[in-house]
């Protein structure tokens, strides 16, 4: 089998070993980080594009499903001059969203947004 990697355990030079199990619950799935003002997706992994639904409202699509729409999903965001509400709005199998309101809970569109997805892949 050229490719693949078959381990109960991973073992580290200098810090013992880790079973196998920990890696792959644990592990990210898929994140995105991105400018909410541009749109402009700044660094991802396992996403294969941004939707802009409206001011301070996106969706990541994920590549690869999930097994239900159960999943983590953490997101977060940085705002300058105001406080911001994050929520993570709608979630799919293969659908992350994030939400950004301000103080006077407007949608509004900010810097430095994050999603992350744990779980389960189908």
């Amino acid at each position: 089998m050229a490719g693949k990697i078959i381990a109960d355990q991973i073992e580290h030079s200098t810090a013992g070993s880790l079973d196998t199990q920990y890696v792959v619950n644990g592990s990210a799935k898929a994140w995105m980080q991105f400018d909410g003002h541009s749109n402009t997706v700044n660094e991802s992994f396992a996403t294969s594009s941004l939707t802009d639904n409206a001011t301070g409202r996106w969706n990541a699509n994920l590549s690869n499903a999930f097994t239900s729409d159960n999943f983590a999903h953490n997101v977060s965001s940085v705002a300058s001059s105001y406080n911001t509400s994050i929520d993570a709005g709608y979630v799919g199998a293969s659908i992350a969203s994030l939400r950004v309101r301000n103080d006077a809970t407007t949608y509004v569109d900010a810097d430095g947004c994050v999603l992350v997805c744990q779980g389960d892949l189908a």
